[in-house]
């Protein structure tokens, strides 16, 4: 996975589904209002995003290291058909 430059942790509403069929604890909710971010793959247009979700995220590299990041706050979920999910800027900062 590559630096998306996503201005938020963004997933497809298809992904989203995928989840909630698996997994018990992972439940999406309406915002109030709808969010849109910007994301260097997407520069053309936002991604505007009118749910969200909490979920923890465990990443696996090349070498088989894991990382778990738990409770991520705020998976925004779009409508747009997004083939992978991204994760914002202030997440990435924060594993280096």
């Amino acid at each position: 996975m590559a630096d998306q430059g996503a201005d938020a942790n963004v997933m497809s509403s298809s992904i989203a589904e995928k989840l909630e069929k698996a997994s018990p604890n992972f439940s999406v909710k309406p915002l109030e209002r709808v969010h849109s971010f910007k994301n260097a793959l997407t520069s053309v247009r936002p991604l505007n995003c009118d749910r969200v979700a909490h979920a923890d995220v465990l990443l696996r590299v090349r070498h088989g290291t894991k990382l778990v990041l738990k409770n991520m706050k705020k998976w925004m979920v779009t409508g747009e058909d997004l083939d992978c999910v991204y994760i914002g800027r202030h997440c990435l900062a924060t594993l280096g």
